[in-house]
């Protein structure tokens, strides 16, 4: 797979970074991260040369580390030589070590906190696709580029022949909504076609089309979203009640668990616009209330799974094909080392009581 934007970063950063390539790559723009797209069995320094050079963008993710850490430098240098399009990206409120002012004192810079992190990921969206729209536009004043003029007309014809195809297509646009305007003045409009409620419009699209009514329950509602307390749960107004939705089949850190925090963020970062839509499952051994929940075009049970900000829950995810998918979305996680798996040994949350205990008793 060819890939669009090179993502420098330091280890200590790999949390932020794994939450801006997940946003990138939702809209199309495809990382080169590493240690997941290094080649298994490739030298690491001859794999980031590559990635560099096979990138026509590069991203700079900037944090304290970061900022002191030789590896990044020469990612810097390497991409200014190759004369990449840096974007740098502050993940912080420090001062720019004197080696990476050298390559980018001259560049525009975003900075991401909490506060900022959603509206700059737009942004940061916008930039990266023009970056790529000029990479593949090709510059009408080079002479060497231009196509010849062998006719050797005047600019006023060239301008004619172009117009004539908008013209053409002008006229059949007309064409169209005259013979429609005429067709509905005279027959009498067809009912509109009923279409039955179903309970998948909370569901990505890979899923509505295999998971039925049947096995789902009536109850689609939708509702604002006014606090994300954990990475299992979402605290919505529905029906002017204040209501809290537990994530189905899924099961985030637990506190006091490494990368809590993290998913929590992860999950708030997900929700578009404060909206989401829920299919609504009933309660679960402990009283919460279970959904599969969306907001915009993700799916939030599973992309939290993708980005390994959760396990699946396999006692309790039962829903198929559902369920499958979000297994094979955890190995994939787990196989990149994404998120809560970049640690030796993960525990998952309910087993993190006992082992809790152990220890103390130890």
């Amino acid at each position: 797979m060819d890939h669009d934007v090179f993502i420098s970063h330091s280890s200590q950063s790999s949390t932020a970074a794994t939450t801006i390539v997940h946003q990138l790559e939702q809209n199309d723009i495809h990382c080169w991260l590493a240690p997941r797209d290094l080649d298994p069995g490739s030298e690491w320094a001859e794999g980031i040369i590559d990635g560099i050079e096979g990138c026509p963008v590069f991203l700079l993710l900037l944090c304290p580390h970061a900022n002191s850490s030789p590896q990044v430098l020469r990612e810097v240098e390497r991409a200014v030589s190759k004369k990449k399009p840096i974007i740098p990206v502050m993940l912080g409120n420090f001062t720019l070590s004197k080696s990476l002012e050298y390559f980018i004192s001259s560049h525009h810079w975003l900075e991401f906190s909490p506060k900022t992190a959603r509206n700059n990921t737009k942004i940061l969206i916008d930039v990266i696709h023009k970056k790529l729209s000029n990479q593949d536009r090709v510059p009408s004043s080079s002479p060497q580029e231009a196509p010849p003029n062998t006719h050797n007309r005047p600019a006023f014809f060239a301008r004619k022949r172009a117009v004539l195809p908008l013209i053409a297509l002008l006229f059949l646009l007309l064409s169209w909504l005259f013979f429609h305007f005429f067709r509905h003045h005279f027959e009498s409009p067809a009912p509109p076609p009923t279409v039955p409620k179903t309970t998948t419009q909370a569901l990505d699209h890979s899923t509505q089309a295999t998971i039925s009514e049947e096995n789902l329950g009536p109850d689609v509602v939708s509702g604002e979203v006014f606090g994300i307390p954990n990475g299992n749960v979402v605290k919505a107004r529905i029906h002017g009640k204040e209501r809290e939705l537990r994530l189905y089949g899924t099961d985030a850190p637990a506190p006091q668990q490494e990368y809590n925090e993290e998913a929590r963020a992860f999950l708030e970062q997900l929700i578009i616009d404060n909206r989401i839509r829920a299919t609504l499952l009933g309660k679960d051994d402990r009283g919460h209330t279970e959904a599969i929940i969306s907001s915009g075009e993700a799916l939030l049970n599973k992309e939290m799974i993708r980005a390994g900000y959760a396990w699946k829950n396999t006692k309790h995810c039962q829903k198929e094909p559902l369920c499958s998918e979000m297994g094979k979305l955890e190995q994939k996680a787990r196989a990149q080392r994404l998120g809560l798996w970049q640690g030796d040994n993960p525990i998952p949350p309910w087993e993190w009581p006992s082992h809790q205990k152990l220890l103390q008793k130890q």
